[in-house]
């Protein structure tokens, strides 16, 4: 899949303070030259697989410039990676385009995914992309961009740490406690209890209503979400006002409408096939008119597939 954002733009050229999620599909004539994003969203990029659109993700930086990226997980699929080497040069071209962003003074800050995580390349990724303050949970950040707090999580694995496929030798589910401290934590600071929006990040969703979807704590198949994470992440972001977590994991788009026992929504990016029912979204998204608009557009049909309205933080 490939889903990728962007936060709208600086103040430079005029540009109001909000959210985006926008892809190199999107008619783009809107767009001001030069424009930069306060900060992009990219995640189930899988590099190292056949599937991957580097090309389209390539064109799609060119075009979305900012001050932040945020690689929310399956960047490198080390899964893929350990079983056939397949590295092409679009493939290097975007590792290269990463690196020139950092120099050029774009922070980029990496939140990783299932597939990031196994392989050989797994630890060398995280040395290289860790961008955390803290050392012990290098992958979460917090920061408030105008309006909007950003708040990003990690998933870890889609299987349990007692699925024989890992050995005993992972160690995610105290992984996830301590980043349930440390999201109480966030919360307390002045900046992101003031904001009017709270959004969070991460790769495997939180969230599933379906009845027979897998919650990351059995041993068949894999998680299609992450039920440590609603039971421990979910009651801080009711209790402080979150309205909106961004997910990806699973390649089909769907919004899980806020409830009252849950009142955060749920954005799953889609992709990354050009079908009817898998489709490729563009999740726009702008703080206008006193609210913080979401637009999902279908890059499959090329229209606007719903519209979401999320008021301030009381």
């Amino acid at each position: 899949g490939l889903m990728r954002a962007a936060f709208d733009a600086l103040g430079a050229w005029g540009a109001a303070a909000g959210m985006a999620e926008v892809t190199s599909n999107a008619d783009e004539s809107h767009v001001p030259e030069p424009y930069c994003f306060r900060a992009v969203f990219i995640s189930d990029l899988h590099l190292g697989t056949p599937g991957c659109q580097a090309t389209a993700l390539l064109d799609f930086l060119k075009h979305h410039p900012s001050k932040t990226l945020y690689l929310v997980g399956d960047i490198v699929d080390g899964w893929q990676l350990r079983r056939r080497w397949f590295w092409p040069q679009a493939h290097n071209d975007v590792v290269q385009k990463l690196l020139r962003s950092a120099r050029k003074g774009c922070r980029v800050v990496f939140v990783p995914g299932n597939h990031d995580v196994r392989g050989a390349s797994a630890r060398t990724v995280r040395d290289c992309l860790a961008a955390g303050p803290d050392p012990a949970l290098p992958y979460n950040v917090a920061c408030r961009m105008g309006p909007v707090a950003l708040l990003t999580l990690d998933t870890g694995e889609d299987k349990p740490d007692f699925h024989p496929s890992a050995g005993g030798a992972t160690r995610f589910e105290p992984y996830r406690t301590m980043q349930t401290a440390w999201l109480a934590d966030q919360f307390k600071r002045p900046e992101i209890a003031r904001a009017p929006y709270i959004v969070a990040f991460m790769h495997i969703p939180i969230f599933d209503k379906r009845p027979d979807a897998n919650p990351g704590n059995i041993l068949e198949n894999y998680a299609a979400w992450q039920k440590q994470g609603h039971d421990e992440w979910g009651p801080l972001l009711k209790q402080y006002g979150a309205q909106l977590v961004v997910a990806g994991h699973c390649h089909c788009y769907r919004y899980d409408e806020p409830t009252a026992e849950r009142p955060w929504a749920q954005i799953v990016g889609g992709g990354p096939h050009m079908v009817a029912d898998k489709f490729p979204t563009v999740i726009e998204g702008k703080v206008e008119d006193g609210e913080l608009k979401v637009r999902v557009h279908n890059m499959f049909t090329g229209k606007v597939e719903a519209t979401h309205a999320f008021k301030p933080r009381v």
